[in-house]
């Protein structure tokens, strides 16, 4: 898929504005994690490029802060398991997103992300015991974008 139909199907998706999430992708690009397009010269972007483009416009802690937030969140770990690689896995369909109830993103004081299922729990990172802050995307959600993604 193309980064710009990405970004404005993932915007949708999330309740986010395009213009927000078209900035937020703007910063990924500039900082080398997605192509830069110019002109005709346009690429689909791979399963694991369509991951941080999920998580840039998901985890949102600023336009300034966009790139090392994405670079934080795909390095977090489960058991081993990078969410990067988890995410570009669930977007190249390795892993089948049907059982996924929620992704929480937690956003502050330490970046998290726990994968709820309907039998478990998949935990990358440290989840603060209390006062965090973050976003939650729901299964059905998840599966839609996923779902954009491969059209």
């Amino acid at each position: 898929m193309l980064k710009s139909k990405a970004c404005h199907a993932a915007a949708r998706r999330l309740g986010i504005s395009k213009s927000r999430a078209e900035g937020l992708v703007a910063r990924l690009s500039e900082a080398g994690l997605l192509p830069l397009t110019a002109g005709k010269a346009r690429q689909h972007l791979s399963h694991r490029q369509l991951g941080l483009l999920l998580i840039g416009i998901a985890a949102d802690r600023g336009l300034g802060a966009a790139p090392d937030t994405v670079r934080e969140f795909m390095a977090l770990e489960a058991g081993g398991l990078l969410l990067g690689d988890f995410l570009e896995s669930l977007i190249g369909r390795g892993i089948n997103p049907d059982g996924i109830v929620s992704l929480a993103i937690q956003l502050s004081p330490t970046p998290a992300v726990s994968v709820v299922t309907g039998a478990t729990r998949l935990q990358f990172g440290e989840p603060s015991p209390s006062s965090a802050s973050g976003v939650v995307i729901s299964g059905d959600t998840l599966r839609a974008i996923i779902e954009d993604f491969s059209a």
